[in-house]
């Protein structure tokens, strides 16, 4: 953008913020820069530190929601590649400073949704990975087993023989079923009676055996996983909804810039 007139402009700012404001104003095409120190006098005009501290803090949220809107505007190239003319009274009178405030603070909580379903998806994921081992198991896996008998579940580490682990079971007392094998670990799940659990323990113990420890585990192995799944695809859905509303905000992007 052409002017037809210079404009002299005179910043008042900490001596440590001059050499980035320079570069801020060679990068909108300013000429015949000077720097010169603040007397005592001028020193004691420069708004105290709080205010800078504030107008710091605005900056940086600026800075932290403006790639993604230039990443989403349909436009996708800054205004401040060449010389601009700004006039900040015409900014605020015009009702674009409040447009732009706006598009960031919705810019901010469309961002915080979008992390924490980001988090509620990869939970879900997680515990669906938990659960792929014990997918073949057919009982519920909280079921606390009978009176007299219970089920252990949990893996050794790969490479365990089957003849090796009915061996021990025979010696130990009790019965496992090898559920998944993956190469690095033996899934099983062991029939055990009450009063042989803590020798069966033992004896599992000597080949590695690690208890499952699984979160929102109430039922079937298939049918936690199928929750998880739909839940997941549900939150996947909302993402991209809630995505959606920032190509809406990035039409804002002129007046944010």
């Amino acid at each position: 953008m052409s002017v037809s007139k210079m404009e002299r402009l005179t910043v008042f700012l900490p001596h440590a913020d001059a050499d980035s404001l320079l570069r801020q104003l060679m990068r909108l095409s300013c000429v015949s820069l000077t720097q010169e120190n603040a007397t005592d006098k001028t020193a004691a005009a420069l708004p105290p530190s709080t205010a800078a501290a504030d107008a710091a803090a605005r900056a940086a949220r600026v800075d932290a929601v403006l790639p993604l809107l230039i990443k989403r505007s349909k436009r996708k190239k800054s205004l401040f590649g060449g010389a601009t003319l700004f006039d900040p009274t015409d900014f605020k009178q015009s009702g674009d400073e409040e447009k732009a405030w706006w598009t960031v603070r919705e810019t901010e909580k469309i961002l915080e949704q979008a992390n924490a379903l980001k988090a509620q998806i990869a939970e879900e994921e997680a515990l669906m990975q938990s659960l792929v081992p014990y997918l073949d198991f057919k009982f519920a896996l909280n079921d606390p087993g009978t009176r007299t008998a219970k089920f252990l579940l949990g893996s050794l580490p790969g490479g365990i023989k089957h003849e090796q682990l009915a061996a021990l079971g025979a010696e130990a007392g009790f019965v496992a079923d090898v559920l998944h094998e993956d190469g690095s670990a033996t899934y099983i799940a062991a029939v055990v009676h009450r009063k042989d659990e803590d020798a069966a323990l033992r004896a599992l113990g000597s080949l590695g055996f690690l208890r499952a420890s699984l979160q929102k585990t109430d039922g079937r192995a298939t049918a936690v996983f199928d929750a998880a799944q739909k839940r997941a695809s549900e939150l996947r859905a909302e993402l991209s909804r809630t995505e959606a509303q920032l190509d809406v905000l990035a039409e804002n992007l002129t007046e944010v810039e």
